[in-house]
């Protein structure tokens, strides 16, 4: 009795696993067609490769945004990437003295172009021009500064980053000095160090040449703040010299009326933007023009799927 009954239980088990190896083998199953479909092609990706194609290509140029006398005259580029890219650059170079200008653009659509562009013609329009940048990080300013290295008349650009070794405040300094000359037409900077150390060479840097001492030849001209939404996001608690920024453009701006002030971002939005009461920068005031939009593809992601076979050891 026992016996037969051992033998029920063991087919029906039996019965049940076969049951459900067809369930997974099911080659009517939606799992089992797209497997089939992604393994059909000669290089393994079959259904997919449509989107590999697409996700892979490069960043195309919007042929709507012809080149203009401006990006034909300071660049090498033929066309803009985007008509966002395109209206931004025009409303940063028509703005009025002391104006202000927030760019929202995605990530890699070119809101660096805007300070390059902003440099080389402030340069071309008044000599001894410069421009500062203030960034969050290190990284991203030895960044910007080996992509400037590259472009014609911005070669001499400079990262100020901290100094530990008598060596490294060597070298600070003289960048520092370099930037008064004239001779550092881009100064990228932190917020602690434009706020500390590098305080009184910027605001000597903003005062006009017939007021300085040695004469010096630099001027500078505008300031953009590079992913400005940090001055929100970090601002409050992490790292508060963010929120800190207005009284420094003040006071560049008392030396300087006619100073430009520039916030680029991917993710900045002016209702949440305004409640870190920047007056000074222009937020929230209805003369401040804003170019917000996404009219770009963002950086390519590639997606790889391989199909996989797994062995059950117990059956």
């Amino acid at each position: 009795m026992a016996v037969g009954y051992a033998w029920t239980r063991l087919a029906l088990a039996c019965r049940t696993k076969r049951q459900r190896a067809r369930r997974v083998l099911d080659c009517t199953s939606p799992i089992m067609l797209l497997a089939s479909r992604s393994t059909s092609g000669h290089d393994g990706y079959g259904v997919f490769r449509p989107l590999l194609d697409l996700d892979s290509q490069k960043r195309r140029i919007d042929e709507t945004c012809p080149p203009d006398a401006v990006l034909l005259r300071h660049t090498r580029h033929l066309g803009y990437r985007s008509r966002t890219q395109k209206s931004a650059l025009r409303a940063l170079l028509t703005m009025a003295d002391a104006g202000n200008l927030m760019v929202c653009m995605p990530t890699g659509a070119g809101k660096s172009f805007l300070f390059q562009i902003a440099a080389l013609v402030e340069r071309s329009a008044e000599p001894g021009a410069c421009v500062l940048v203030i960034t969050p990080t290190v990284s991203l300013a030895l960044d910007h500064e080996r992509t400037l290295s590259e472009i014609p008349g911005l070669e001499n650009a400079r990262a100020l980053v901290g100094a530990s070794t008598p060596q490294d405040r060597d070298r600070r300094t003289e960048t520092l000095n370099a930037f008064r000359r004239g001779e550092v037409l881009v100064l990228f900077i932190s917020p602690e160090l434009a706020l500390g150390s590098a305080r009184a060479d910027l605001l000597d840097s903003a005062a006009s040449p017939d007021e300085k001492l040695a004469r010096l030849a630099g001027r500078l001209t505008s300031v953009s703040i590079d992913e400005a939404h940090i001055v929100e996001s970090w601002g409050r608690t992490f790292r508060p010299d963010f929120q800190r920024l207005p009284s420094l453009i003040a006071d560049l701006r008392a030396d300087q009326p006619k100073l430009k002030t520039v916030l680029l971002s991917a993710t900045l939005r002016r209702g949440r933007f305004s409640m870190v009461h920047m007056q000074e920068l222009g937020i929230g005031s209805k003369s401040m023009p804003a170019c917000l939009g996404v009219s770009s593809i963002s950086p390519s992601r590639h997606l790889r799927i391989q199909r996989r076979a797994t062995l059950n050891s117990t059956g």
